[in-house]
């Protein structure tokens, strides 16, 4: 039985032997050679490419957990799109959104949403981010750590042909003592694979986070309230049109646990 996404590769009839190494082969000392799919195992893949960086994955209880890991190679953040911002709020037992923007729709072309977090809010952002538990006005609680949620994630009709991905970006002002207008963070990535991950694990409507602690630990407060998310679109040899994804809710969340590792 073939791998998933592979093709048969010319046999000679015979068919591929798949051997335990012997007790003297290099392999049990630490090195070895990959088995090559194409001449031993008869199959390939259509796309052989290896990912350069992944962001590292925590399984968490609310959903989806990943790590950012702060690489960018987003030349310009896409356009913001107009959206119904939402209130801050307290979000679960241990979650308070300081920030969020709702009925966010993903289609074929990239685009930002701005999460404009008030003053209150962003001062406390800043004082988590610098290591500081921190409570909020509205809540009493401290919070320890600070994630972009995407929540009630659905695909669409189309969008659950696959094809294509979104790599997903904090961008905030950059230093004042640079050039640049934005600084942008990839912070992970969404696609078929991911919301369908996420829903299994909530049996229903998906939702991740992506932990943004680190990234904010310098930025100035008046910045973190003008802070955005970007969804840059990739597209594959067969990508959908039209509505992909939509979201509920796109928001800058406070915890009060502290950063997955």
């Amino acid at each position: 039985m073939l791998a998933a996404g592979a093709v048969a590769a010319p046999t000679d009839g015979i068919g591929a032997c798949r051997k335990m190494p012997l007790k003297s082969a290099s392999y049990w000392n630490g090195s070895y050679t990959d088995t090559h799919t194409r001449t031993h195992l008869a199959y390939y893949y259509q796309n052989e490419t290896l990912p350069v960086t992944l962001p590292a994955l925590a399984a968490g209880a609310d959903g989806m957990v990943l790590q950012a890991d702060g690489n960018s190679n987003m030349p310009a953040p896409p356009a913001v799109g107009t959206f119904r911002l939402s209130r801050p709020r307290v979000t679960g037992v241990s979650t308070f959104s300081a920030a969020g923007a709702l009925q966010v729709t993903l289609g074929e072309r990239s685009l930002s949403v701005r999460l404009p977090s008030g003053l209150d809010h962003s001062q406390a952002i800043a004082r988590i981010a610098r290591g500081s538990a921190t409570p909020v006005r509205g809540s009493a609680l401290k919070y320890k750590s600070v994630h972009v949620v995407l929540d009630d994630i659905a695909i669409t009709a189309e969008g659950a042909n696959g094809g294509y991905f979104f790599n997903v970006y904090l961008n905030v002002p950059a230093s004042r003592a640079t050039s640049s207008a934005l600084r942008t963070s990839l912070i992970g990535n969404l696609g078929p694979f991911q919301v369908r991950a996420a829903a299994q694990r909530r049996g229903g409507r998906a939702k991740l986070r992506y932990v943004v602690t680190q990234l904010l630990a310098d930025v100035p407060i008046v910045d973190i309230g003008m802070a955005t998310v970007s969804f840059v679109r990739v597209n594959g040899e067969h990508s959908p049109a039209g509505p992909v994804i939509e979201i509920g809710e796109v928001r800058l969340e406070l915890s009060t646990d502290e950063d997955e590792s």
